[in-house]
């Protein structure tokens, strides 16, 4: 299950790196690995965050098959607790 992300959609960034894709995957892009990101745009299959002032391009599967829509919350493994802190502007989004 793959859904095109949208800006404004919050998204967990895997916690492996991933190989073999479109965009490379840099080692600055490391530190958001595991933890909640916010799609800033999307365009030809990059995307581009406002966590890393939309330095590096981002490829869909370098997020997990879930996300965090505005009022509507899908996740799988993510704890809801973690979702609501990152919306709320808590400290610790990972």
């Amino acid at each position: 299950m793959s859904h095109r992300l949208n800006p404004g959609d919050v998204v967990l960034v895997k916690s492996d790196i991933p190989t073999g894709r479109k965009f490379t995957f840099v080692p600055g892009m490391c530190e958001f690995l595991g933890k909640l990101v916010t799609i800033r745009s999307a365009y030809d299959g990059a995307y581009r965050i406002e966590e890393d002032n939309c330095k590096w391009c981002w490829e869909r599967d370098f997020f997990e098959n879930y996300y965090v829509v505005k009022d509507d919350i899908e996740y799988d493994t993510v704890e809801e607790s973690d979702i609501l802190d990152f919306l709320l502007g808590g400290e610790d989004n990972g």
